[in-house]
């Protein structure tokens, strides 16, 4: 990793379907992310679900926002 990416990834870390993986730049990798492709090192965009090199970038309003929890009896 390098710059101001940020990889926050539930199951599998980056290097564990392929090898020699990274994240630089601004990119943001989050929730249940499968990182595919041999030495991929993706440098922007919001990322989920299966990434690989040809993955579209979505949006961090694709997030669902934190909400406040009430207890019903």
């Amino acid at each position: 990793m390098s710059g101001s990416a940020q990889v926050r990834t539930t199951f599998y870390p980056l290097g564990f379907f392929e090898a020699n993986q990274g994240a630089s730049g601004s990119l943001n990798l989050h929730g249940d992310v499968e990182y595919r492709g041999n030495g991929l090192n993706l440098s922007a965009g919001n990322r989920s679900g299966f990434v690989d090199a040809t993955s579209n970038v979505g949006s961090a309003t694709d997030v669902n926002t934190k909400t406040t929890l009430t207890w019903r009896p």
